[in-house]
């Protein structure tokens, strides 16, 4: 699906960042591809921002943020669903004066694994 940067009602420029935006009624996690300045730093980034996105619209697993759509002009965007519940990271530094049951952090290795596996075999 190609995304209409319009939709977005934010003055994008070319600069690599992540931010989340509404897109058609939901919030939603939008990357921002810095092509890069030279015509090869462009080449490069462009040809890594196609095979991303082939990547990501053929991968669907439960463990795996799922691909909304790309848009490559004027900047290379890429909008995933976005997932409110922060990064693993945050969680961990959190529960560490609790600690945490061993199930938890073998449980979140697995699903790792298992987004990674499926990634790889694409």
């Amino acid at each position: 699906m190609v995304v209409s940067l319009s939709l977005f009602h934010h003055n994008l420029r070319s600069q690599s960042k992540a931010t989340s935006k509404r897109y058609k009624n939901k919030i939603v996690a939008i990357k921002l591809v810095n092509k890069g300045d030279t015509p090869e730093e462009i080449a490069k980034t462009e040809g890594r921002f196609v095979r991303e996105v082939a990547m990501l619209s053929k991968v669907q697993h439960k463990n795996l943020v799922k691909f909304i759509g790309a848009c490559k002009d004027p900047v290379m965007v890429i909008v995933t669903e976005l997932l409110t519940g922060g990064t693993l990271r945050k969680y961990l530094v959190n529960m560490r004066p609790n600690g945490l049951d061993t199930h938890v952090p073998i449980g979140f290795a697995l699903d790792i694994a298992r987004a990674m596996e499926c990634l790889h075999s694409h």
